[in-house]
C-alpha cells in the first residue's frame, strides 16, 4: 500500500529537508523526497502499479506517488530524473494515469511497458515492452516494443529501431528477467487479495 525504496547495491541516499542520509534497508517513500545512487542501485515499487529502477551514478526527485486509481485528466509527474539512467516497468491499465518520468526536454509516460530512459546532454528513450507515450513541447509521440528516440534541443521527435544487440547487454536483459519476476509477484498478490 505504499510507495517503498529498495536499496539493491553499492550506496544510495536520500535527501529528506535538504540533509543526504545513506539509506541501507528498504523505506517508505514521499513526494519531494530526493535519492541518489552512487556506485549502487535502487528499485522504487510504486503500490501494485509497477517498479522504477535506477541505476548507478542516478538522481531523481519524487512527486506524485499516489495509487493509480483514475483516469489521466493531465500530466503529474511521477518523478523527474536529472541524471543517469532508469529503466520503468509499468502495470498499469491504459485508461488510468500512467507512470510519467519528467526529463530536462519531455516527459516520458507508460502504463504497461517496459522503458530505458537516460538523461544526460540528451534524452535517450528506449521501449523494450509494450508501449510509451513521450510529449515535447506540445507534440506527442507513441513509441512501441523495439523503438527509440532521443531529445535534445529543439529537435524533431524520430523514431528508430532498438537493434536487437541491445536485448542482450546487461541493463536490458537484467531487467527484462526483473520484470518477469516483478509481475509474477503482483499477479500472486493481487490473486490472494481477490481470495481473501
Amino acid at each position: 500500500t505504499e510507495a517503498l525504496l529498495i536499496p539493491t547495491r553499492g550506496e544510495v541516499s536520500v535527501s529528506i529537508g535538504g540533509m543526504w542520509q545513506t539509506i541501507e534497508r528498504e523505506i517508505t517513500l514521499e513526494p519531494g523526497m530526493k535519492l541518489r545512487t552512487h556506485d549502487g542501485e535502487a528499485s522504487i515499487v510504486l503500490h501494485d502499479d509497477g517498479v522504477i529502477r535506477l541505476a548507478s551514478e542516478t538522481t531523481v526527485e519524487l512527486q506524485d506517488l499516489a495509487d493509480r486509481l483514475e483516469p489521466a485528466s493531465e500530466i503529474f509527474p511521477t518523478l523527474t530524473l536529472f541524471t543517469g539512467q532508469l529503466w520503468v516497468q509499468g502495470l498499469v491499465p491504459p485508461q488510468l494515469r500512467g507512470i510519467t518520468v519528467a526529463t530536462s526536454h519531455g516527459h516520458v509516460t507508460v502504463n504497461e511497458g517496459s522503458v530505458s530512459i537516460a538523461e544526460d546532454d540528451f534524452v535517450d528513450i528506449e521501449v523494450y515492452d509494450r508501449l510509451a507515450t513521450v510529449q515535447k513541447n506540445g507534440d506527442k509521440l507513441f513509441l512501441a516494443s523495439g523503438e527509440r528516440t532521443r531529445l535534445f534541443e529543439d529537435n524533431v521527435l524520430l523514431v528508430k529501431k532498438v537493434p536487437a544487440k541491445w536485448y542482450q547487454y546487461s541493463w536490458a536483459d537484467q531487467n527484462l528477467m526483473r520484470d518477469a519476476v516483478h509481475r509474477h509477484d503482483i499477479a500472486q498478490l493481487q490473486h490472494e487479495r481477490r481470495m481473501a
